[in-house]
């Protein structure tokens, strides 16, 4: 037992958006300074609590204590990198290029009422990082968690409001999808969305915002999933990329967007790499992620572990070649389920279904055939993460000119973005090309105005005369 949920009623939501609407201006006249001091004492809170937190993420999500401790230090940075590029950078006047005789400038002004809708998989993290770029920028946010997550997401708003920012510009909003969809995002208060979860739940957003009918258009700040893929070839060191693909398909029980979902080798290296993949599987340990050694915890509930062993099914039915290590010990109570290795005899019958979980596709290529692994990778639609280990520079620029994602990685794992130096986001039906943590993340939740004034209408030139 965790805790309890009381979701909101439509009648809620109505008394939500009204408090929101009423109090954008004051939050918004607040100063810019004050509301990056507001952010650091969150990191500083979040520091503080560590142990609390690490728990109550294992607890609620089951996530393993490194993977807690990881989301714990990325909210943290979250906070810190938009104080410091709001303080920078907000609340000055940007001179822009023009003809003598005029003054050019462009200010930012938040967008209004946003709504930040975070996912299970990154409770605190994407959670904190939403509403800390909405909020510094000077919008009032109506925050809006997962349902399996919402106890989390309860404790990072207080955290918000302890530190000093009002309850009246971040409003906590648990709630099913079917009200939130009809009560808060059909209301043309609603100036901003910055959303991570399904492309399935981006593609209802969608449609509810085309309910709206002549209202102001609002932004939608899309990260969605991915059918992400890792290429290895024959002069890629084998060692370095097994362990990239271990992490990349398993950590977190493979329930991140940037997961790997498919790795291609090269047919000179595959059979040396399929048998370290498979070493390496056989060392993970699978069980409750409160013990600190514990390396693949549970998925997030039981529809997701009969999809996951239903797909599994379907391939050992193909006479594909499916390995999962044999653990003595596979907890009998939860939602536990081995890492998993499927070679795929047939690319065209492979289905390009993201699978949720500890699932890990491999595919044969020959070296004749990287075009065709391009093709393939861009066909998909999905275009988040990609990786590619290779000591060949021309191939690794071909690759990374190629390939259409958001991100790609080399002769590294393709998780763990960072802050600030890995600005995060995907496009096609993983994204619309929005980052997160990146130099342009807050441009996301503004907008600009540009000021233009001939100044020598007074009749002076000021520019000849200087």
């Amino acid at each position: 037992y965790v805790g309890e949920v009381v979701e909101a009623t439509p009648e809620i939501c109505a008394q939500t958006l009204h408090v929101a609407v009423e109090n954008f201006s004051t939050w918004q006249n607040i100063s810019i300074k004050k509301r990056c001091e507001y952010l650091l004492l969150i990191a500083q809170d979040l520091v503080k609590k560590e142990s609390e937190w690490i728990h109550l993420i294992i607890r609620e999500v089951g996530k393993t204590w490194q993977d807690a401790r990881t989301e714990l230090r990325e909210a943290i940075d979250f906070c810190r990198f938009y104080a410091e590029q709001a303080r920078n950078n907000w609340g000055k006047e940007i001179i822009t290029r023009g003809t003598s005789g005029e003054s050019r400038y462009l200010i930012r002004e938040p967008l209004g009422i946003v709504c930040c809708i975070s996912p299970w998989n990154f409770p605190l993290a994407i959670f904190v990082g939403q509403i800390a770029a909405a909020l510094v920028t000077g919008n009032t946010v109506i925050a809006k968690p997962s349902s399996q997550a919402s106890l989390i997401a309860q404790r990072a708003v207080d955290t918000f409001h302890r530190a000093g920012v009002p309850k009246t510009a971040l409003l906590y909003l648990p709630c099913s999808s079917y009200v939130f969809e009809h009560h808060i995002l059909t209301s043309s208060h609603i100036q901003g969305i910055g959303f991570t979860g399904s492309k399935k739940t981006a593609d209802k957003i969608s449609t509810a915002l085309n309910r709206r009918i002549n209202t102001p258009f609002p932004r939608f700040i899309a990260e969605t999933g991915g059918i992400n893929s890792i290429v290895v070839d024959s002069s890629a060191l084998i060692e370095q990329a097994v362990e990239g693909i271990i992490e990349s398909a398993f950590n977190n029980a493979g329930q991140r967007c940037s997961s790997a979902r498919i790795v291609f080798l090269q047919q000179e290296i595959a059979e040396t790499a399929i048998q370290l993949i498979k070493g390496r599987m056989d060392t993970l340990k699978i069980g409750d992620p409160i013990n600190v050694e514990t390396d693949i915890g549970p998925v997030i509930h039981a529809k997701s572990l009969h999809d996951i062993q239903t797909h599994i099914e379907q391939h050992r039915q193909k006479n594909d070649v499916v390995y999962q290590p044999s653990f003595a010990a596979i907890p009998l109570h939860g939602n536990f389920i081995a890492p998993t290795l499927i070679q795929i005899n047939d690319w065209q019958s492979f289905n390009h279904r993201e699978i949720f979980g500890p699932v890990l596709h491999c595919l044969l290529f020959k070296e004749s055939e990287l075009n065709k692994v391009v093709d393939y990778i861009n066909q998909l639609g999905h275009g988040l993460t990609f990786g590619f280990y290779s000591r060949i520079q021309t191939r690794i620029h071909f690759m990374s000119r190629t390939i259409r994602v958001g991100n790609i990685f080399i002769n590294r794992n393709i998780i763990n973005a960072t802050v600030e130096a890995h600005p995060f986001g995907g496009i096609g039906l993983s994204g619309n090309g929005h980052k997160s943590g990146g130099l342009e993340t807050l441009n996301a939740f503004s907008n600009q105005k540009t000021i233009v004034e001939n100044t020598s209408a007074l009749g002076i030139n000021p520019d000849l005369v200087s």
